[in-house]
């Protein structure tokens, strides 16, 4: 599903309820500093974009080592969210009608290269799509959701099966195979053909298949079934109005595409399932993983239900879900045995895989007291530029070169102009041959700079550039 990137802060409520819940079971995995690392960022992220509240959770060394909530799980009258609240998760939701459909392939109740009008009748040129071409986007069903916002339409009861043949009657997107374009229709139609194979509701054969196996007990089917008074209330914000609770879509309209609630902590466990490998045939997990290709042979970074990319060195599975009240984001490291999970009960302002991305870059490089001398230094360094001077005892022979005092002159007439620093927040970090390398934003009063900083074990700056955003 989609999500508004509309943003307004509510400037009123939310600095009063920040500080997050943590869950009772909390296993303390993480080092204090991290912790309080990943607390801040989430915090600031809430605060910059107006969001009410979040829930996360953190996979590490293949534990959940960190679920806690923040913010607000209702604006008016304050609830203070908890772990235990469910949110929406939007089209996350889509590896768990994959890995279904995997599933019942494994059992030999269908296999993924059949036309779709194997399963489903009266489809016309939209039958042609195999089913691995649904669950990969590239089947070239028109989308039945095509816009940002709940339309009159999507308030009234729909039967999914209406919604398919709706869209398999138009002219179709594309040849099925020949290109890559996000369909929720797909997705449907997907629904339909599990619940004909499974001869059962779809949210009730996932229940069986993953949800029961796995622990998730706190799982709804939000399609059918609407979130209790005892979970969080989602938000929206139609124009540029304040944020108020959403307006849900009625039921069939999510049904395949993202139609499942629950908590932070239940979607890191199916993380741990693809980590551990320990619930689908090794066949399907692969399938399931694997970058799909076009009819021309080119690769779309996609496989059934999750986006499949390289991240520098790293194979990272994930998916974004927006859909009326919430945004969510969750990212699987399966090498490194690492997921991050985020959730918020806001469809704007796209913290959550912001965020996710951020608490990414975290745990593969946990802050320390170390870690914080390095960032202090480099700011100091920064602060010493401006004002015309460098420790050259602080740079390798190579960087000093780099910083003649013509070049230190010319930087710091351009620093002098930019104002006072008033922000510099590290955003990554990595290590190249035993070099600790780090990117920074430094904000100005009048500009904002990236700054990269690359330093030997002994401290010795090898590299200090800056380029303005």
């Amino acid at each position: 599903m989609r999500c508004l990137v509309i943003t307004l802060l509510l400037r009123c409520v939310l600095p009063l309820a920040l500080a997050g819940a943590c869950h009772a079971a909390e296993n303390p995995a993480l080092a204090a500093t991290t912790r309080a690392e990943v607390d801040a960022a989430v915090q600031a992220a809430l605060r910059a974009k107006g969001v009410p509240g979040a829930s996360i959770a953190l996979v590490v060394d293949g534990r959940i080592a960190y679920v806690k909530a923040y913010g607000l799980a209702q604006v008016q009258p304050p609830r203070q969210a908890t772990p235990e609240m469910r949110f929406g998760i939007g089209s996350i939701s889509k590896q768990f009608l994959a890995a279904g459909l995997l599933m019942l392939e494994t059992e030999g109740r269908l296999n993924l290269d059949d036309p779709a009008s194997k399963y489903v009748a009266d489809l016309g040129p939209a039958g042609c799509a195999t089913l691995r071409q649904l669950l990969s986007h590239t089947s070239g069903l028109p989308e039945y959701m095509p816009h940002d916002y709940v339309a009159p339409a999507q308030r009234v009861p729909v039967q999914p099966s209406q919604l398919v043949l709706r869209a398999a009657r138009q002219a179709q997107d594309f040849a099925p195979g020949e290109r890559w374009r996000y369909s929720n229709t797909g997705y449907a139609l997907a629904g339909l053909v599990f619940e004909a194979v499974a001869g059962e509701p779809l949210a009730e054969g996932l229940r069986r298949r993953i949800f029961a196996p796995l622990k998730m007990a706190s799982v709804i089917d939000s399609d059918q079934h609407a979130l209790t008074a005892g979970d969080v209330t989602g938000y929206s914000v139609l124009g540029l109005a304040a944020p108020e609770p959403a307006t849900p879509m009625a039921p069939g309209w999510m049904f395949g595409a993202g139609g499942l609630a629950m908590t932070a902590e239940d979607l890191a466990r199916w993380s741990l399932a693809l980590i551990d490998r320990s619930l689908l045939a090794p066949s399907a997990q692969r399938a399931l993983e694997s970058d799909t290709r076009l009819n021309s042979g080119a690769g779309t970074r996609y496989g059934l239900g999750l986006v499949v990319r390289m991240i520098g060195e790293r194979r990272v599975l994930g998916h974004d879900g927006g859909v009326p009240g919430f945004g969510s984001a969750s990212l699987v490291l399966p090498d490194e045995r690492m997921a991050i999970v985020v959730l918020t009960n806001a469809d704007y302002g796209e913290v959550a895989p912001d965020l996710a991305a951020r608490l990414h870059r975290m745990l593969l490089n946990p802050a320390s007291p170390q870690d914080s001398a390095r960032t202090a230094q480099d700011r100091q360094v920064l602060l010493a530029l401006q004002g015309g001077r460098i420790d050259r005892k602080l740079f390798t022979a190579n960087a000093n070169d780099y910083f003649s005092d013509g070049m230190v002159a010319q930087t710091a007439a351009a620093l002098k102009s930019a104002g006072e620093l008033k922000q510099f927040r590290i955003q990554s970090r990595s290590h190249l041959g035993g070099i600790d390398a780090r990117v920074y934003a430094a904000e100005m009063e009048r500009q904002r700079y990236t700054v990269v900083t690359r330093a030997w074990p002994d401290g010795r700056l090898e590299q200090f550039t800056l380029s303005p955003d």
